[in-house]
């Protein structure tokens, strides 16, 4: 969103008067993203990285797996240095926060949830001239603790061209809920 001002200072018989005018306009460009919660009201993990290295989200994504006996993650580059993870392990709210808490994710996203119900998006799809994100890698893990969200697996794969392989404990809900929204950074 652009915003402009516009100010104005005058004097009328010795009286002083100011104002302000805010004009915004709305972004033209938009895309698509899916929201982390599922029908049953659990979260998968989103995790959006702006600035960061690869190799310190490998770190902290290993750690946020030994610690909460998360599974695999799959690792997506959004564009040069700025990353998605995401873990269809679905969790309880409380949970889901806690560790959301201990990552280094953008503090706009970590934020996200005061202005949207308690959910994140993640933008799966293109925007402007840049492009979706691009799958690079998968951070394996050997747990396999909560359900999935096959409906958010199956999702990924299609949209992705990719196969997740560990889908035990997976659960189709038959709901999943994406959101076409206006962007304006990076187009």
């Amino acid at each position: 969103m652009n915003i402009i001002e516009v100010s104005k200072k005058f004097k009328v018989h010795r009286i002083n008067f100011s104002f302000k005018l805010f004009v915004w306009t709305t972004p033209k460009t938009r895309t698509t993203g899916v929201y982390d919660i599922c029908k049953n009201g659990r979260h998968i993990l989103l995790l959006d990285y702006d600035k960061f290295r690869l190799e310190w989200l490998e770190n902290e994504i290993k750690y946020l797996q030994q610690k909460y006996k998360l599974s695999d993650f799959y690792i997506f580059q959004s564009s040069q240095y700025s990353y998605h993870a995401v873990c269809f392990d679905m969790l309880e709210n409380y949970l889901h926060n806690q560790i959301l808490r201990q990552t280094n994710i953008d503090e706009s996203f970590m934020n996200a949830t005061k202005f949207d119900y308690g959910s994140r998006v993640l933008r799966i799809f293109p925007k402007g001239k840049t492009p979706k994100p691009k799958f690079l890698k998968t951070i394996k893990s050997r747990f396999n603790k909560y359900p999935k969200s096959l409906d958010h697996i199956e999702l990924f794969e299609k949209n992705y061209d990719i196969k997740i392989t560990n889908k035990t404990k997976a659960k189709k809900l038959g709901e999943i809920y994406l959101i076409n929204y206006p962007t304006e950074v990076n187009v």
